[in-house]
């Protein structure tokens, strides 16, 4: 069974359970509704939340939509920019969450089978077909943008860098076969893993590969898999793949692997000292957070969160993790300490949590946007 297919069967079960919790209380606000069904988001920038509504399709191929910005503090809409944009329809199941929209500098990027950028006026900019132009079928995540590039991982495990301004194809490298799962610049260079087992360091410039390493693919496909994405931090990268948390350094040398009873698990949340690390078991699809030295790799403690989990990712604001299942309409939140403090319910299915300066900003499935602290 892949993440997806856990993620997609998380809906019963219940939430967490709440005895022993250190404090009930939190603030929820509601900020702002849509009123249409959200596609993917949130995106925080400049204390706005931009997402993504209003999916109906076109020839059964191209899909329109609406991009929303919205201000945190106030609840008035900053940004609507209608929006064409071609997602992938295919026997292998991309999240729309790979779609969700990165806006820096005044302009927008959204991700897809031809992703598309605008700038906040809504001025189209350019859009491309990945399927044309490298036979991929889409991005996986959303991108990553620097000064004058944006970079997506394609399902063909492949990187490529367009022109910001122009979306002309500066550059394309071949990393394997099986899909890239997470990039992250690095200084100069960009760090990528693919599911076919490969880590590798490329040059943000002309994407030549500085260094490699290929893992010994596994029974059910390889090291890493969709959901392994990367935690860069100056002293190295950190990822988890199958049950398997490693750190590598800045030359990709290993610097530990730490093995955990894991079916699954979200990228590492890394602090100054330590390596978070929350997934399911697979005996009782049950989440568990697991506390790593962030120095020697020594497994510190586990703790049985009672939940089941979902969501791509787990967020960290404060000294606190967030935590979401993809069919549940609730966010658990736990403290490094691995301490259940409360659940935060909702009335739909929670689509998105992003960390804002003082809590997180959430996002439900029917397009109800909140903060909470």
């Amino acid at each position: 069974m892949n993440r997806r297919q856990f993620l997609s069967g998380v809906a019963g079960g219940g939430g967490l359970l709440l005895a022993g919790c250190l404090s009930p209380e939190y603030t929820k606000t509601h900020v702002y509704s849509a009123g249409e069904t959200m596609i993917a988001g949130p995106t925080v920038t400049d204390d706005t939340a931009y997402f993504t509504i209003q999916v109906r399709s076109r020839d059964n191929k191209s899909n329109a939509g609406t991009l929303l910005g919205v201000d945190l503090t106030t609840g008035t809409r900053t940004a609507k920019i209608p929006y064409i944009v071609e997602y992938a329809s295919w026997e292998r199941d991309i999240p729309l969450q790979s779609t969700r929209p990165i806006v820096d500098d005044q302009q927008v990027f959204i991700g897809g089978r031809a992703p598309v950028a605008y700038d906040l006026s809504g001025q189209e900019l350019w859009t491309v077909d990945f399927v044309e132009q490298f036979s991929a079928q889409a991005s996986l995540r959303p991108p990553r943008v620097t000064d004058d590039t944006v970079y997506f991982g394609l399902s063909t495990g492949d990187i490529c860098a367009l022109h910001r301004e122009t979306g002309e194809v500066l550059w394309k490298t071949s990393l394997g076969d099986g899909g890239i799962s997470g990039w992250k610049p690095l200084e100069a260079s960009i760090i990528a893993v693919d599911t076919s087992g490969v880590i590798a360091m490329l040059n943000q410039e002309s994407g030549a590969i500085e260094r490699q390493r290929t893992f010994k693919r596994g029974g059910d496909g390889g090291p890493f898999t969709v959901g392994s994405a990367l935690s860069v931090r100056k002293d190295g990268v950190y990822v988890e793949g199958n049950g398997i948390v490693s750190r590598f350094g800045r030359e990709l040398q290993t610097t530990w692997t730490q093995p955990l009873p894991l079916d699954w698990a979200h990228p590492p949340v890394i602090t100054e000292n330590n390596c978070y690390v929350i997934g399911e078991k697979p005996e009782d699809s049950t989440g568990y957070l697991y506390k790593v030295d962030r120095e020697s790799g020594r497994l510190e403690w586990e703790k049985s969160l009672a939940a089941k989990l979902g969501g791509w990712e787990a967020v960290r604001a404060g000294d606190q993790i967030y935590t979401w299942g993809e069919n549940q309409e609730s966010v658990g939140v736990t403290t490094l300490d691995g301490d259940v403090v409360y659940e935060i319910p909702f009335e739909s299915q929670i689509a998105g949590v992003r960390e804002i300066e003082d809590g997180v900003s959430v996002l439900t499935t029917d397009g109800e946007l909140f903060k909470v602290s």
